[in-house]
């Protein structure tokens, strides 16, 4: 494991893993010779970096091969399925959706459907829900749960008590569900 260590005018210190497995420690001047702080820092990049490796070995991936004729001509299979499959989550979703806006006497602004790096859905603040396409290959209760969560963000923009205590009420077991995502990764 490689470290690089910077030294700035940071207050805090800080870690980063870079792509290439380094890990990046930025520690403020003023402790540049205090090797303990340094040395906590380390163990901190070292569980993250741990988290990273985790993270990938848990990425979604699909891989598609070969070729089917449309139409007589030969397209890639991963584009005609993709097509497919981007159409069918999107009604899946869209489905769930106008479900729980009933039922929670709110209206949302407009829905998408994209591969996010980082989140399984999202509420914006003119009610636009975004949702991850990774969700496609889980269980189908990954992302009703998802949908509830982003719609119950419609009424509450915060992850309150409040909000928590609204989600319980359509999706009781929502703590399970959330440590399942959780253990998934994207």
């Amino acid at each position: 494991m490689k470290v690089t260590i910077k030294y700035s005018k940071v207050k805090h210190g800080r870690v980063k893993v870079q792509s290439d497995g380094t890990l990046l420690l930025s520690i403020p001047q003023r402790l540049k010779k205090n090797t303990k702080f340094r040395d906590e820092l380390i163990e901190k990049g070292k569980e993250l970096l741990e988290k990273s490796k985790k993270r990938e070995r848990n990425k979604i991936e699909i891989h598609w091969k070969d070729t089917v004729k449309i139409w007589w001509e030969d397209m890639p299979v991963d584009m005609v399925v993709k097509d497919y499959l981007d159409i069918e989550f999107f009604n899946q979703v869209e489905s769930f959706v106008d479900i729980y806006c009933e039922k929670l006497w709110v209206d949302y602004g407009k829905i998408s459907v994209k591969y996010l790096k980082s989140k399984w859905g999202s509420c914006s603040s003119v009610n636009n829900l975004s949702f991850n396409m990774n969700l496609l290959h889980l269980p189908i209760k990954f992302t009703e749960y998802v949908v509830i969560h982003e719609v119950c963000h419609i009424v509450q923009k915060n992850h309150s008590k409040k909000f928590r205590d609204l989600v319980a009420i359509y999706y009781p077991e929502y703590k399970e569900i959330r440590k399942e995502l959780r253990r998934i990764l994207i």
